[in-house]
């Protein structure tokens, strides 16, 4: 079973986690985990997100596929502005994350840290506790 752990801040789990994801080779991977933590979101939001969702000028995002069913708008960091717009210019699709490269990515990641006790709900909990201090 797995558990659902936050990853704190002087943590070895992120410091491990921040590493290999720097080290992916998937960009649609650093880009998702890069955005769940400084925003937040859920998993789906994060992936149902297309281009039009995303205002370069006012550094935001519009969350339409909430838990919730309300839609809300998120700020962006500068660095996850950037990492978009690096993604955006090669994209080729409406879709900003391909379903199938996110799992296939964490897995791989997971499994190669020995971090096996966290899961992709555990980003959002790691961004809620840093909200919290």
């Amino acid at each position: 079973m797995l558990v659902n752990k936050r990853l704190s801040a002087p943590d070895y789990r992120t410091q491990t986690l921040a590493s290999m994801m720097a080290k992916s080779q998937s960009k649609h991977l650093f880009l998702f985990v890069s955005m769940a933590l400084s925003t937040g979101c859920r998993k789906n939001e994060i992936l149902s997100l297309t281009w039009s969702d995303v205002d370069f000028a006012r550094n935001t995002i519009n969350v339409r596929a909430t838990k919730t069913e309300d839609t809300r708008m998120i700020p962006l960091c500068e660095p996850v502005i950037s990492l978009l717009k690096e993604q955006k210019a090669s994209s080729t699709t409406q879709d900003i994350f391909p379903h199938r490269f996110i799992h296939k990515g964490w897995e791989k990641a997971i499994e190669r840290s020995g971090l096996k006790e966290v899961v992709i709900h555990s980003l959002r909990h790691t961004c809620a506790s840093a909200l919290s201090c």
